[in-house]
């Protein structure tokens, strides 16, 4: 009974106190019919095997609920990891990475081009007179503008290229893999 209980969950469990429930009822029948005690430790057993078998199903119901527990604040915690990462790494204001990602694709990067024998490029660019923006059409508009900036940076480059946002108006690109100075270009 025990073991179908364990390997079979919730129809196991039925099915074993059905057949413990009919064993606990043909010994108690046995037991009034002859009027001796002999088939007392039957219904004992059998009464045994019913309480231990609803424990193991209670046991097994908690530990389920308790893994799911689990793997909900298993869940939570990565995405609350991924959350973090992100506030560490991009800028809320433009999507693109911060300076922090910057400087880790960098470091990267120059292993990376001495490996493969490839030349990487630094462009710095700082939007001239920006201020005026922010405090002739306010900082939802700047905002607005330093997104444009940065989709326009985006596009403009190929893929192996990394924008990213230092803060206030100062981008930096990162370009990546190239075989001459001319590429670079």
């Amino acid at each position: 009974s025990v073991f179908i209980v364990l390997k079979l969950n919730k129809e196991g469990y039925i099915t074993a106190l059905i057949l413990n429930m009919y064993s606990l009822m043909m010994a108690l029948v046995f037991l009034f019919r002859s009027q001796t005690l002999d088939s007392l430790p039957g219904v004992i057993s059998s009464i045994a095997v019913i309480i231990i078998i609803t424990l193991i199903m209670e046991f097994k119901s908690q530990v389920f609920h308790y893994m799911k527990k689990i793997e909900d604040q298993k869940m939570d915690l990565e995405i609350s990891r991924q959350k973090l990462f992100d506030i560490a790494h991009y800028d809320p204001v433009t999507s693109l990475g911060n300076m922090s990602l910057f400087i880790k694709e960098l470091k990267e990067s120059i292993d990376d081009a001495a490996m493969k024998n490839k030349l990487i490029g630094i462009v710095c660019i700082d939007l001239d007179s920006f201020k005026i923006i922010n405090d002739t059409m306010g900082y939802y508009s700047g905002n607005d503008v330093l997104s444009e900036f940065a989709n326009r940076f985006v596009q403009a480059l190929d893929e192996n290229a990394l924008v990213t946002r230092s803060g206030g108006d100062e981008y930096f690109i990162l370009i990546r893999e190239k075989n001459s100075v001319e590429e670079l270009k």
